[in-house]
C-alpha cells in the first residue's frame, strides 16, 4: 500500500511543479514539495475541523507559496 501512496505523491508532486514551472516560479520543485504538504495537512485538518475553514486557509497559504519570487507580470 505504501509503495501505491509513495508512486500517487510523486505523480502529484512532478505535475504541480510542472506547472508552477510555467508560471515562471524561480524554484517548482520546492513550491510542489510545499503544496503537497499543504494539500496533505488540509485532507487531515478538513476531516478534523471545519472543512471551509481549512479551506480557506490552504487558499491562502497556496497563494503565498506560489506568489514568491514570481515576476510581477505574472
Amino acid at each position: 500500500m505504501r509503495k501505491v501512496v509513495r508512486e500517487h505523491r510523486t505523480w502529484f508532486r512532478d505535475s504541480i511543479a510542472e506547472i508552477v514551472g510555467a508560471t515562471g516560479h524561480p524554484d517548482p520543485g520546492a513550491a510542489a514539495r510545499e503544496l503537497t504538504l499543504l494539500r496533505d495537512g488540509a485532507m487531515v485538518g478538513g476531516y478534523l475541523e471545519d472543512a471551509d475553514e481549512v479551506r480557506e486557509s490552504l487558499a491562502h497559504a497556496a497563494r503565498s507559496i506560489l506568489s514568491s519570487g514570481v515576476p510581477e507580470a505574472l
